[in-house]
């Protein structure tokens, strides 16, 4: 009897939790033609930082683009400045894939997928506001916009599912890369394209995507060889503003088809 009685209180309490109202730390969701979008955010009490990421969900065969899509493409612009006391920092996204849309190809995603960021709230009136603008494709893309509105003080109860997603979130974003995943030399030719020697762990499906500076766009990367844990990849030239610096650094994203690391490098000429 008292195991029967306990089954039904867990039940309960399960029920109570999934059915609580998610409005503390969650906004509504927002349609964007070809999917729907929320903003998620938890605060810390003692200093004010606010984790936050604006959740997108795409319908099927649907597709959004990365910050640096290639050559044509819609990238992802996070707007902060109608908020009222609150600095947000840099936003963080995942890994993306090669996609497609017609004839072009680009990095983006598929399905569900975060824009992650922290940032401060100044003060207990602070209110967070922020507008999105997203190239959404299915065969054509059109931008798609939304518009979040959450107060910190609206962040002062707990919200279980909201933790959940941010953890979630943060644990898709690309990690430091280290001596067994990561670029190990870069080596740039006369005309701009490049030679990646990568390192990966056995097993692991070799993907790689190079970032310039804003107005730098570089086609998708290519696997030329891959064997005892080494990947070398070949990247076209890239498209360079008039008065680009080709000695800059760039940042590249590395994948294993489950994990990514990003870092900074500056290619050999």
């Amino acid at each position: 009897m008292a195991m029967k009685v306990f089954r039904k209180i867990a039940a309960a309490l399960l029920f109570a939790v999934a059915a609580s109202p998610a409005e503390a730390a969650m906004s509504e969701w927002q349609d964007m033609g070809g999917g729907r979008a929320r903003l998620v955010a938890e605060l810390d009490p003692a200093s004010n930082r606010v984790a936050a990421a604006v959740e997108i969900e795409l319908k099927d065969g649907w597709k959004t683009y990365w910050r640096q899509p290639g050559a044509s493409g819609i990238p992802p612009i996070l707007d902060f400045s109608r908020s009222a006391g609150f600095e947000a920092g840099e936003v963080q996204l995942p890994a993306p894939k090669v996609l497609t849309a017609g004839e072009a190809h680009f990095a983006g995603y598929k399905g569900a997928t975060a824009f992650y960021f922290e940032g401060q709230a100044l003060g207990a009136d602070s209110v967070i506001r922020l507008d999105l603008m997203a190239g959404v494709c299915e065969e054509i893309c059109i931008p798609a916009q939304a518009s979040f509105e959450m107060p910190i003080a609206a962040l002062m109860a707990s919200d279980p599912k909201a933790a959940m997603v941010l953890e979630v979130a943060r644990s898709h974003l690309p990690s430091k890369a280290h001596d067994g995943f990561g670029v190990k030399r870069s080596q740039r030719h006369a005309d701009g394209s490049l030679d990646v020697e990568a390192t990966l762990p056995e097993g692991a499906k070799p993907g790689l995507f190079v970032e310039g500076p804003q107005g730098w766009y570089f086609p998708m990367a290519e696997l030329v060889s891959e064997a005892n844990g080494t990947a070398l990849f070949r990247i076209g030239s890239p498209e360079l503003p008039q008065d680009a610096d080709t000695n800059a650094k760039l940042r590249f994203t590395l994948t294993d088809g489950s994990s990514a690391v990003e870092q900074w490098l500056s290619p050999e000429n």
